[in-house]
């Protein structure tokens, strides 16, 4: 989805715009889901983002809604806000990239990875995201619920929620993770240059 003329926006194409962009957003997660497999296109260009890739997610008390949240390269976009009331991750790597050509690239520098991994599993309480893309090999789902309620706030007019879930090999485009408590054990930090071809510059 796109808006074209940040200067002049009608109002009512503009929320017409985020409804059926949000609706044709949980028609794909929610046939997906009940499919057992999750995907979702990456990179998500011109959105912006940071990635969490895991070997294994297990969460407790799952649950999903329509948000429409901040990114780097929007003020505002539509977004799936995801809650847990427990977690644990093994094979966690956290990553944003930047595109540094602009300042870098006359060294043969044209993107920078942060990474985060820590070297053990982590284990979180009061888990909340915003995101725009999830792809796993595995989706599993107990005690699944989709449901709509009538509301005059669109965003409050579907929810989606698992007693637990499961992804194995998962790769989460996030805005915003906050946590209540996490867990971690001894973490590795990495940043990563790259040339234009993608491939690494140098030692990391």
């Amino acid at each position: 989805m796109a808006m074209i003329g940040t200067l002049t926006i009608n109002k009512r194409r503009f929320i017409w715009t985020v409804v059926t962009g949000f609706a044709a957003l949980l028609l794909l997660i929610g046939s997906l889901f009940f499919t057992g497999k999750l995907f979702a296109a990456f990179p998500l260009t011109g959105i912006g983002g940071f990635q969490v890739n895991a070997d294994y997610i297990e969460g407790t008390g799952f649950e999903l809604w329509p948000a429409i949240g901040e990114t780097a390269e929007k003020a505002e976009w539509p977004q799936a806000a995801i809650s847990m009331a427990t977690n644990k991750i093994q094979g966690l790597v956290l990553s944003k990239a930047l595109d540094v050509s602009k300042t870098l690239g006359k060294y043969g520098i044209h993107k920078i990875e942060f990474q985060v991994i820590p070297l053990g599993e982590v284990n979180g309480k009061g888990i909340k995201m915003n995101v725009t893309g999830i792809k796993s090999d595995v989706g599993d789902f107990v005690m699944m619920t989709v449901k709509e309620k009538y509301s005059k706030d669109v965003l409050k007019t579907f929810t989606m929620g698992a007693d637990k879930v499961v992804m194995e090999k998962a790769t989460i485009n996030a805005h915003s993770l906050t946590a209540s408590s996490m867990s971690i054990p001894m973490i590795n930090i990495k940043v990563v240059a790259y040339d234009a071809n993608g491939k690494p510059v140098g030692s990391n």
